[in-house]
């Protein structure tokens, strides 16, 4: 049947034929770049929105003042995801923990975030980045945050995970999580889809019609000029003139896909132009770095070596490059590193992959020195190449070694001096007893009394200043043996009820002395607890005699609560005054000896600053710790936890 058609019918229907083909096969191609460009724009939008997330997410972290989640930054970053839910129903943003993560706060009874789907603990178990597009078009990723990476080196965060969670390096803390709704892109993408398929049919079938005509007459000379400019476009001259010939035929497709032929020759070039200059940028990046690179391929060759690196090995590049990187290090490591490579290659097990550690190189002359020594692992195609980053450590070891050798002989120096205190006071408080005894003896007329008045004054003077100067060197002995770890505790059960009473009776005169109410809150069935008894009565004292010194006319509370938690049974112990208080910069070094307030303090009330660091020494000792909470001009309020049973102490 078509041997009796015409010759320009046949090219008609053969062109209309192959066109058909060409178009659907193009609106295809159209339609699969189009869902490749959805889905590539969909991982980043997804990469930004999470590394908005991780950015706040951090500064929430790093601006918490402890554990608790009622913080502002992390109400601001509740806010912003709950309103990016709110505000799109095309995009979801939410947070994963990691298993970790999850019991630590199963443990507090706070906020879970479990994995939502596969996706999340695909990217939880692996410890990489998971994505997916599912059959609704709904496009998921999940990113894995692990601990000694990105955002987790910091080092508040990554102390965090780690104390608390005890989360270690390169585990999982959790996972930042984006769910992005491709369906109305791929809704409208099927709709131009169809627009192309019924538009290349349509144009098909008018070719058909009049494609013999249009052959004659618009074909030929459309082409031969398209020809001789593609001819030029070939030859390199990208300044043609290509007009787009707003035609619906083969021509007029030709003349735009020569135009857009000629742009993408053009972004070509320039891409290769803005490549070798980002090449130019990374080689002087390399080339100007503090720290030595040095970049080796699978079997141990170096293939790059930058100046720093020449300034510590001393080796020139071209010596360097091309041999086997173990030239750099001294025995026995030079000898395994060949082996180390061939082990990890095989095994996957690394050694110093992906970290940093302290190792040693030798340089051009021979010498050996430390350095620290950081590597990582990269893919190219099909090769892999391992980076190495060094740093000459010889004058922080230097430095290290000087400053331990002076905290030796500082410590050194301390113990001396806490027992040459220790026993200096020990000597002062034998001639100071008789002396209090004698006088005491004096005064109270035991062998006679004193005739002369003034003889009588000065014996009670001697008698009020031997027990003071007492006081003083049985607080500097306490503090001495403190520090020199030599004070004894001895633990006994205590009941606490009938403790408190005791010791309130018998410092109530002296609270009250500056007009003050004591008020003592103590329950009934508060209990007994096993410490030492005098160690507790000393810092009961310590802290009542501060409140009342420090107090007048005001109130002062001593209150007494037991607490069960999981890590024990706890006494807590609460002085509370309404004195003079202390200011923030006061309170910095309140516990340390021989510290008080500031020295209009120590002129107006006198003292000598060791009380409340002998307390705190004590409380140590005793299992427990004190703490302080003060207003200036408000009072003060003083908490002792203790263990209501002392633990044996360390031998």
């Amino acid at each position: 049947m078509t041997s009796q058609l015409k010759l320009g019918s046949k090219i008609a229907l053969l062109v209309s034929g192959l066109l058909i083909v060409v178009m659907l096969a193009s609106a295809a191609l159209f339609v699969e770049a189009q869902s490749s460009i959805f889905r590539t724009n969909a991982q980043k939008g997804a990469v930004e929105a999470l590394e908005i997330v991780e950015t706040l997410h951090v500064q929430a972290m790093l601006n918490r003042t402890g554990t608790s989640d009622k913080n502002v930054s992390i109400a601001i970053l509740d806010a912003t995801m709950e309103r990016v839910g709110m505000n799109s129903n095309r995009m979801s943003l939410w947070l994963v923990q990691g298993p970790k993560a999850l019991a630590f706060q199963a443990k507090k009874d706070a906020h879970q975030e479990r994995a939502r789907d596969e996706v999340d603990r695909r990217a939880i178990e692996t410890a990489r980045i998971a994505e997916a597009m599912s059959a609704d078009n709904i496009y998921r990723y999940t990113r894995p945050v692990i601990l000694g990476q990105g955002s987790a080196t910091n080092i508040k965060c990554y102390s965090c995970h780690k104390e608390l969670m005890d989360i270690i390096d390169g585990e999982v803390i959790g996972a930042y999580s984006v769910a992005l709704d491709l369906s109305q892109e791929f809704f409208e993408l099927s709709r131009a889809a169809n627009r192309i398929y019924g538009l290349a049919i349509l144009v098909s079938v008018i070719i058909a019609a009049f494609i013999a005509y249009l052959l004659n007459r618009l074909a030929g000379a459309p082409l031969a000029k398209m020809t001789g400019m593609m001819r030029q476009i070939a030859a390199g001259e990208t300044e043609v003139d290509i007009p787009i010939l707003k035609r619906g035929d083969e021509v007029g497709e030709i003349s735009r896909a020569l135009h857009i032929f000629r742009e993408n020759i053009i972004g070509l070039r320039s891409a290769e132009k803005g490549q070798a200059t980002s090449e130019s940028f990374l080689r002087t990046v390399l080339d100007n770095m503090v720290d030595g690179l040095i970049v080796i391929d699978r079997r141990g060759i170096v293939q790059s070596y930058n100046p720093s690196a020449k300034e510590i090995f001393g080796f020139d590049k071209n010596e360097v490059i091309g041999n086997n990187v173990s030239m750099l290090m001294p025995e026995p490591d030079k000898s395994r590193h060949d082996g180390y490579l061939e082990r990890y290659q095989k095994e996957g097990t690394p050694h110093i992959m992906g970290t940093g550690r302290d190792v040693i190189g030798k340089r051009k002359d021979g010498s050996c020195f430390p350095m620290w020594l950081g590597v990582s692992e990269i893919h190219i195609d099909s090769d892999v190449f391992y980076i190495g980053v060094i740093q000459d450590d010889t004058e922080r070891k230097r430095t290290e070694n000087a400053l331990l050798q002076a905290r030796d002989k500082a410590e050194s120096a301390n113990r001396a001096k806490s027992e040459f205190l220790a026993n200096m006071s020990h000597e002062l408080r034998t001639p100071l007893n008789a002396i209090i005894g004698f006088s005491e003896t004096m005064a109270t007329g035991v062998l006679g009394k004193l005739e002369n008045k003034t003889y009588e004054e000065y014996t009670r003077h001697i008698h009020d200043s031997g027990k003071h100067l007492l006081g003083l060197i049985s607080n500097v002995l306490d503090l001495s043996k403190i520090e020199a770890g030599k004070m004894d505790m001895h633990p006994e059960t205590v009941d606490l009820k009938h403790f408190v009473n005791d010791a309130v009776s018998a410092i109530k005169a002296g609270i009250e002395k500056n007009n003050n109410i004591l008020e003592l809150d103590c329950p009934d069935d508060i209990g007994t607890m096993v410490t030492d008894i005098t160690a507790l009565r000393q810092i009961l004292f310590n802290l009542l005699g501060n409140a009342g010194k420090f107090t007048n006319d005001g109130r002062i509370s001593l209150a007494l609560k037991r607490r069960k938690t999981s890590k024990g049974d706890y006494i807590i112990l609460t002085v509370t005054d309404t004195g003079i208080g202390l200011s923030g910069q006061q309170l910095k070094g309140l516990f340390r000896a021989f510290m008080q307030g500031d020295s209009s303090i120590t002129k107006r009330f006198g003292g000598t600053g060791l009380g409340l660091s002998i307390s705190r020494g004590m409380c140590e000792m005793m299992g427990g710790d004190i703490s302080v909470d003060s207003t200036p001009g408000e009072g003060s309020t003083f908490t002792v936890v203790l263990p209501s049973i002392m633990p044996k102490p360390a031998i």
